[in-house]
């Protein structure tokens, strides 16, 4: 995993729901790894609007632990590492992030891979991800199972 920057998704252990936030593994507790969400809400005085600030954390699945790449799809949906989208030419591929690159990719069947743009930014969207639609994962994809998280 790159530094803990930018942002993240996992799914919560609590409820199986996505969590869109910073990235924090707890290396005191066991490696644990949690999504932090912070918030600004206004607070109304008599006079004056004052902002504070909260934050609310979440503990994930560190499986299902994925990075924005800053991209989105042809329907506004963001990309994530993990994510399964049609590309250019009717093709399947995996969104993954390539430490010898540094750069996130797309893989497609037979473990082809370039870079996201490659396959038509204007043309991407996402179909579904690698840990809800195994059956969507082309075949000979193994990139983005490469990578073995901390539990």
């Amino acid at each position: 995993m790159r530094n803990n920057i930018g942002l993240f998704r996992g799914k919560s252990l609590d409820n199986g729901e996505w969590i869109e936030g910073h990235y924090f593994l707890d290396e005191i507790t066991d490696d644990e790894c949690y999504i932090v969400v912070a918030s600004y809400p206004a607070i109304q005085t008599n006079r004056d609007v004052n902002y504070c600030f909260s934050c609310s954390t979440y503990h994930i699945d560190p499986e299902t632990l994925g990075e924005f790449t800053g991209l989105t799809d042809v329907n506004g949906r963001r990309i994530w590492e993990g994510d399964i989208v049609k590309g250019s030419w009717d093709t399947t591929l995996v969104i993954y992030y390539d430490t010898c690159y540094l750069q996130f990719r797309a893989e497609e069947s037979g473990g082809f891979s370039r870079e996201i743009d490659y396959y038509g930014l204007n043309k991407l969207e996402v179909i579904g991800n690698i840990y809800e639609n195994k059956d969507l994962i082309p075949d000979g994809v193994h990139q983005c199972f490469r990578r073995k998280r901390k539990k």
